[in-house]
């Protein structure tokens, strides 16, 4: 684990020094993080960025965060980028939010700007989340912040192959398209994505029945040209989930 020489905040470095005993401390060219983990197709550098609420308005002010620090981590990273946003706030009835001061609480701003409207703030995390396929963590301070990288740290380590908790759920990544050459060329779904729709898609089959379906038809395509008994011939498929594997499959055709 490397931490950027440039985080002076003394409870993160006391945190970070706690849970990583071998913690490495330089100057980082991006991020304030960065380790290496164990990726679907070997090892990978993993980077992570952490903003306070009040630095995180400053960067959305001047265009820095967008503009130069997460393009240059993710260009570095060949694993994931993570943006650690640190801070306790409230919002309030104008919608704008508030970060504590001394017993109080003071708007999340500056000068004549005033603070930073919830809504904006919201806006602006999602379209980094979304556009950038950044993803976005919260944390309520340093002691936080570093057990969130600690957990973070300790899932990249894993083997690539451990994690299969969450591995039937499709995602965009997962749902890959082929393209096949016949009469024009026509896009054909992959195994991987078969499976998926089948398994979630279509009620009565799961997660079983979809794994025996998408090893005898490896595109939905080939689905929709069998026939009944066809695939009546998958164990646990009887004639009433063959009809209704053909209609679902047929209108995703």
């Amino acid at each position: 684990m490397i931490l950027d020489a440039r985080e002076s905040d003394k409870t993160l470095r006391r945190e970070m020094k706690r849970r990583f005993p071998s913690l490495e401390i330089t100057n980082l060219t991006y991020g304030d993080f960065q380790w290496r983990g164990n990726g679907e197709n070997g090892a990978v550098v993993i980077g992570a960025e952490r903003k306070t609420l009040l630095d995180l308005r400053h960067s959305m002010e001047d265009g820095r965060l967008i503009g130069r620090q997460l393009p240059g981590l993710s260009r570095f990273c060949s694993g994931h980028v993570y943006l650690v946003i640190e801070g306790v706030y409230k919002v309030d009835k104008d919608g704008c939010m508030l970060i504590p001061r001394g017993r109080g609480w003071r708007p999340l701003g500056w000068g004549s700007r005033g603070g930073l409207r919830y809504s904006a703030y919201v806006s602006f995390l999602n379209t980094i989340a979304v556009m950038t396929d950044v993803t976005v963590v919260r944390t309520a301070g340093p002691s936080e912040t570093a057990k969130s990288v600690e957990m973070l740290h300790r899932w990249w380590v894993k083997p690539w192959s451990g994690h299969r908790g969450l591995a039937d759920i499709p995602t965009p990544k997962k749902l890959e398209w082929e393209a096949k050459v016949g009469e024009g060329v026509k896009a054909v779904m992959s195994p991987t994505y078969c499976l998926k729709f089948l398994a979630f898609t279509v009620p009565g089959v799961g997660k079983d029945k979809a794994v025996l379906i998408s090893r005898k038809f490896k595109s939905i395509e080939s689905i929709v040209d069998a026939s009944e008994k066809e695939l009546m011939s998958i164990p646990g498929v009887g004639r009433v989930l063959a009809k209704r594997i053909k209609m679902v499959t047929r209108s995703e055709k």
